[in-house]
């Protein structure tokens, strides 16, 4: 294990072997972190995103687990969309159902709206 001197500056050489070790390049930043009462070097990539790369490489994907979770979903909605006939000509109401949930009433515009947003639907459970 190599001793090494420090200056009056605070200033130390890390010796070669250990240099080569962590590869360790002239010019290059090292973390110096205090752990208890030891002082742990870690050189820090040239290039952060470089460096990251590959990290999460055989951990689970957050997305992956996302579009399962919404598949489980879809499976156990259940649509149903009625045709009918108002004042304003025909309409169709659609009702997504999910087992579990409120029921949410969705109104397809109709070319026969006087406006739009001029109609409002009120949820079926409240």
């Amino acid at each position: 294990m190599p001793v090494v001197k420090m200056s009056s500056k605070g200033q130390t050489v890390i010796p070669i072997e250990i240099r080569k070790k962590l590869g360790i390049k002239p010019g290059q930043q090292v973390n110096l972190a205090l752990v208890d009462d030891k002082a742990f070097i870690t050189p820090l990539p040239q290039d952060p995103i470089k460096g990251l790369r590959g990290i999460l490489k055989g951990k689970p994907s957050m997305a992956q687990a996302l579009v399962e979770e919404r598949k489980q979903q879809v499976e156990g909605e259940e649509e149903i969309t009625l045709n009918f006939t108002s004042q304003h000509g025909p309409n169709f109401l659609t009702i997504i159902r999910n087992s579990g949930t409120t029921p949410s009433l969705t109104r397809q515009p109709s070319d026969h709206d006087p406006a739009p947003d001029s109609h409002y639907i009120q949820p079926l459970v409240e």
